[in-house]
């Protein structure tokens, strides 16, 4: 009777829909989408976490590299993939750069072959190693037409072709027509325009900017704070405009008009100039307070609302947006340490070579020292990461057999036990599966006992014996030590008799 009240109650309660997962799954991504189109609409700061959610959900994608369409062996690509020349490299884009400022002050020629001998030199000298650099990549592909699926590979090519137009083409075509100075090519300004083109050269420093995190770190929080800005100088727009037609309208004909307020947009600039970037500030003031006080107030109304409450606003937007763009950086170089190293060990460890981690693997890995410190080094919880092991590779599809992850999934895994993670409406629906998938692993065990009862040979004695008149007409007496002992010897599997059970 316990054992068909227990599993009645499991059918009833242990067992909803089967729809009922993926209903709360579909409700919170819907509850996710929303946020993430709320944002869009109507947000000024960005969301940190849902940043850094997308973030770990990129690097578990493939990461690109360049190097997955050089050819596999090869004096080019060994030359190519060279740590040393990459270095050597990015020195000549930053001594190229400051050549370029050198060149501007001293070199007065309009054409290379009319400049000093060093100046010629050093343009040759430039115009050659990133030539070689280029024909080094360019050889590595294994197939050259992959060369345009690399935007660097695309763009240093446009570079070099200019480069080389420039300093040899040019150059060449001038001495070979017999021109003498600017003759040959009429008018002066194009080649004004040819040396501005060498400006151009200044934009392979964006090479330079991804080995220095500190620096991309701004350039992200600037381009990530567009939007803020945008409508926080709207904003400032309009405080304009309205003052500006403002005074326009109330120091017509008079001195202080005439020369500050003529006309709005005059009045808008004098507002910006004066009144939002503190230039001259006092002056205006001092004439407007002359002819009214109350024109001397509006102007300290509108420095207040413009200086003091638009321009720290927009401070404190881009320190927002800026601190939020450096803690998904900081996320972005946990996330790839720790992803390397594991992968480092999980190579090693990788008995089978299946590229999947196995619940055994797992334990030798949390046995690893480098491994431990990777994930001790992000916040990662490795103690409860090897206590919730029978979870972490538990059969979803309610199987005995521990299941076998993939990288990406234990990478998931792993950085869910992180103590800096926030809950969510994900944490939730995942911890509603896993209950009631205990639940039902529960619930299906007492179905096997229930089936292995009713298979049972009857004991010798049949039930419990309860006098009648006592037991019968009132349930909630318990039987007494004696007949708990009678009902043990008469069970001649050492089980508990069904009658007994019922008592309980």
């Amino acid at each position: 009777e316990v054992l068909q009240a227990a599993v009645s109650f499991g059918n009833d309660f242990f067992e909803p829909e089967r729809d009922e997962d993926r209903d709360l799954e579909e409700e919170a991504q819907a509850h996710y989408n929303s946020r993430r189109s709320s944002r869009r609409e109507s947000g000024v700061f960005l969301d940190a976490e849902a940043m850094k959610a997308k973030v770990r959900m990129n690097l578990f994608k493939e990461q690109y590299d360049v190097s997955k369409y050089y050819k596999k062996e090869g004096i080019w690509r060994e030359i190519a993939m060279s740590q040393m020349f990459s270095n050597i490299t990015l020195s000549v884009i930053a001594l190229n750069a400051v050549w370029i400022g050198v060149d501007t002050d001293l070199n007065t020629a309009h054409v290379l072959f009319e400049a000093a001998v060093p100046f010629q030199l050093a343009e040759h000298c430039f115009c050659f190693f990133f030539s070689f650099e280029w024909f080094v990549r360019f050889k590595s592909f294994a197939r050259k037409r992959n060369g345009l699926r690399d935007g660097w590979f695309v763009f240093d090519t446009l570079l070099v072709l200019m480069m080389v137009m420039e300093t040899w083409v040019l150059s060449c075509v001038m001495i070979a027509s017999g021109s003498a100075g600017l003759e040959g090519l009429g008018n002066a300004s194009i080649l004004r325009m040819a040396r501005l083109a060498r400006l151009t050269r200044m934009v392979r420093m964006a090479r330079l900017l991804r080995a220095m995190p500190e620096l991309m770190i701004l350039i992200k929080g600037i381009a990530a704070a567009t939007r803020s800005v945008f409508f926080t100088l709207c904003l400032l727009c309009l405080l304009l405009y309205i003052f500006g037609i403002a005074f326009t309208q109330l120091t017509e004909k008079s001195e202080v008009g005439d020369f500050y307020f003529p006309n709005v947009p005059a009045s808008m600039y004098t507002l910006l100039m004066c009144g939002t970037l503190m230039d001259n500030i006092g002056e205006p003031l001092k004439q407007l307070g002359d002819l009214s006080f109350f024109f001397a107030a509006l102007y300290l109304l509108f420095v207040l609302l413009a200086t003091i409450t638009v321009m720290n606003m927009l401070i404190g937007v881009l320190c927002e947006v800026v601190s939020t763009v450096a803690a998904v950086e900081r996320e972005t170089l946990n996330v790839t340490f720790v992803r390397s190293r594991l992968r480092k060990v999980l190579l090693l460890l990788d008995e089978d070579g299946s590229g999947s981690v196995s619940k055994e693997e797992f334990t030798k890995v949390l046995e690893s020292r480098e491994a431990v410190e990777a994930l001790n080094e992000v916040g990662v919880d490795v103690e409860g990461l090897a206590d919730f092991s029978e979870f972490i590779f538990s059969d979803e599809d309610g199987g005995s057999e521990p299941k076998d992850l993939t990288f990406i999934e234990f990478m998931h895994v792993v950085l869910q036990f992180r103590g800096s993670n926030s809950a969510t409406v994900k944490d939730v629906v995942e911890l509603h599966k896993f209950t009631k998938q205990r639940l039902q692993q529960t619930t299906d065990e007492l179905r096997g006992l229930r089936k292995l009862v009713q298979q049972m040979p009857g004991p010798p004695g049949g039930f419990l014996a309860v006098p009648k008149g006592k037991h019968s007409s009132n349930r909630s007496r318990k039987p007494s030590i004696g007949q708990w002992r009678k009902a043990s010897a008469t069970s001649s599997l050492g089980v508990w008799p069904l009658g007994a059970l019922g008592d309980v």
